[in-house]
């Protein structure tokens, strides 16, 4: 049976597609040492193995603070739906901390902290534990425009996991590129990544990529349309593939 996500996606560009396109230089969301207001939804669905399937919806929130803007809050909450139980519910409630301590010219340099909370109310929609990751990335800026900034990101849980489930410790190398467009309204990124699974002693990789298109002025910001897919290679991976569309909207 299809996903009731993916019967949603198609509806997503047509909603942002009465927005009025803009040319303006504004912030795509891009940068990752460039912290702004946002807020968005997005929809997920990822192909699993043995022929299985998941969808999920989030909607997502980033505040920055400070003087200047160099460190933002975000709170993201999943509604998900299982490879067996197509009813969706709640899944893992995350918040994120991004401190932006350093940024010059021509590099940058970011860490962040997020608590990713046992929340899910079905155990098929979460991972059955309280997990932290802490990430840190160094943003290098290219004479042509083009932004380079890999990272390195650690998961591990917090306390016993439930009954039945599996400690998570996986490290990250992630090699994040951002092509520099001539046309701004336009962007394009690219998300290679290794991941390394500790506890099932697995290694494999994935290959995520952003297309996406500003649609002018929204509710007082930038708004954007996205469509992100990924494809997963190697043992022990956790899906085949996934598809994503959302719309953000940013600086408001």
């Amino acid at each position: 049976m299809r996903s009731k996500a993916i019967r949603w996606l198609p509806a997503i560009p047509l909603l942002v597609a009465a927005f009025p396109a803009g040319a303006d230089d504004v912030d795509n969301g891009t940068d990752p040492t460039l912290l702004s207001t946002s807020v968005g939804i997005q929809a997920k669905h990822s192909g699993l193995l043995a022929g299985r399937s998941s969808a999920l919806f989030e909607a997502f929130y980033t505040q920055p603070f400070g003087e200047p803007k160099t460190m933002a809050l975000g709170v993201t909450l999943p509604f998900a739906s299982g490879p067996v139980d197509k009813s969706f519910g709640l899944g893992d409630v995350a918040v994120k901390f991004t401190h932006v301590p350093v940024v010059t010219k021509t590099w940058g340099l970011a860490y962040s902290a997020e608590l990713v909370t046992d929340t899910a109310v079905r155990a098929d929609l979460g991972s059955g534990q309280t997990s932290a990751k802490v990430s840190g990335f160094y943003a290098r800026f290219l004479e042509n425009g083009d932004i380079l900034a890999p990272a390195v990101v650690q998961q591990v849980t917090l306390g016993d996991p439930d009954r039945g489930r599996s400690r998570i410790n996986t490290t990250t190398l992630d090699f994040y590129y951002v092509p520099k467009f001539s046309d701004p309204r336009f962007f394009v990124t690219f998300d290679p990544a290794v991941v390394f699974d500790w506890r099932r002693d697995a290694t494999y990789g994935s290959l995520t990529t952003t297309v996406g298109m500003m649609t002018g002025k929204v509710f007082g910001g930038a708004g954007q349309v996205y469509f992100k897919p990924q494809i997963l290679v190697g043992g022990l991976r956790p899906a085949d593939w996934s598809m994503q569309v959302g719309v953000k909207v940013l600086g408001f």
